[in-house]
């Protein structure tokens, strides 16, 4: 499996409608999804709508993320220049997509939040200041770590 997943590459490519509209289609293959006939290679999966994108900019930002990653891509669709750009600014992981939920603790509570710029923000400043934020995935872990935080106070 893990060779396969070595094989595979991304295309970003774009479809032109005769009504002048475009839609940007961004797919991955690997080696399996091909079977050769008299020499050429053929595609063996058809067009998923879920590798559609009618919003330039949210095609654009899944690109600069395959190429930030390292990934192998080929490309019909995205301009040159915009490849350099992303290849010349450093990739930042962050511990949430944007829309996730996480949770952390402050002032000795639990607090519930949903992961997006601003938290990216925060987090960069963090970062680089050197400051030490917990962030947990579920409720029950930001709980169970502030009680064995209020056990250790106790317990002194």
């Amino acid at each position: 499996m893990r060779k396969l997943e070595e094989s595979r590459v991304y295309y970003f490519d774009v479809l032109h409608t005769n009504d002048g509209y475009d839609i940007y289609w961004l797919y991955s293959r690997t080696d399996a999804d091909y079977k050769v006939v008299g020499g050429t290679r053929y595609p063996t999966n058809t067009i998923d709508p879920d590798e559609l994108y009618v919003n330039e900019y949210a095609f654009y930002e899944a690109c600069e993320d395959i190429v930030k990653q390292g990934k192998r891509f080929i490309n019909y669709a995205v301009l040159q220049d915009d490849i350099d750009s992303w290849l010349a600014t450093p990739y930042k992981l962050y511990p949430f997509q944007e829309g996730d939920t996480y949770y952390t603790i402050e002032d000795g509570e639990v607090v519930e939040s949903c992961w997006d710029f601003v938290s990216e923000e925060i987090y960069d400043y963090q970062v680089v200041h050197d400051e030490v934020q917990l962030y947990f995935p579920h409720k029950e872990d930001a709980e169970k770590h502030l009680n064995s935080i209020n056990q250790n106070k106790n317990a002194v």
